[in-house]
């Protein structure tokens, strides 16, 4: 079973994940959290485009940052 772990004190964990569906375009979100597991942002995205399989989570760590 994998269990969350919180960052180390002073950091932050932003935790993503996307969906690239054959024809539709891509999806991805993320999750922020603490040191003591606070939630702190969520963020989601839909784009009508196709990309190579690695790119949808690039993009979503790239738009959380922004």
């Amino acid at each position: 079973m994998i269990t969350w772990e919180p960052p180390s004190a002073g950091w932050i964990k932003l935790n993503v994940d996307d969906v690239v569906p054959k024809a539709e375009g891509m999806g991805s979100g993320a999750v922020a959290h603490d040191e003591k597991g606070q939630f702190l942002m969520m963020a989601v995205s839909r784009e009508r485009v196709q990309w190579p399989p690695e790119l949808p989570k690039i993009k979503a760590i790239a738009f959380c940052i922004q």
